[in-house]
């Protein structure tokens, strides 16, 4: 019974809680790494290319996985068109995320080149700025879902 409850929810939430998972697995596994070099620039930043594109693919991983899982079990709910509430709540998520990242371009666009000398935390901040403005995007509307909220 609980297993059953547990799916029990619109499928652009499920859409949304697989976008969020996918983006802190994959992304918290690059932003791991980058954390283990304690601040300092890599001797070859390929490496991290790579290691940003197995981020990436993690995440694509994830969110399309699950997606075909979830639209398999419900495809007319799948292929159903986003009724108004669902775009109110993609709504509220966008200009909520919206604002984490105009945030993230100042710190990186504005404060960081005068302060910072090199490009690799100034990379990597622009990264993480728009990590965790689609992670904020998703959480509201997880979030929006979860409370009913209707705009």
């Amino acid at each position: 019974m609980m297993m059953e409850r547990s799916f029990d929810m619109p499928f652009r939430e499920k859409e949304a809680w697989l976008a969020l998972a996918g983006m802190v697995l994959g992304y918290g596994g690059y932003f791991t790494v980058v954390a283990m070099t304690q601040g300092q620039p890599p001797e070859n930043p390929l490496s991290f290319v790579i290691w940003f594109a197995i981020a990436t693919v993690v995440r694509v991983a994830i969110e399309f996985g699950g997606r075909a899982v979830f639209a398999t079990r419900s495809p007319g709910e799948a292929r159903a068109r986003p009724d108004e509430r669902d775009r109110a709540i993609a709504q509220h998520g966008l200009a909520v995320a919206y604002g984490v990242m105009m945030l993230a371009l100042i710190v990186v666009g504005v404060l960081m080149p005068l302060s910072v000398t090199d490009s690799w935390h100034i990379a990597n901040t622009g990264l993480f700025g728009l990590v965790l403005a689609e992670i904020t995007r998703c959480a509201v509307v997880v979030a929006d879902y979860r409370r009913g909220w209707h705009g």
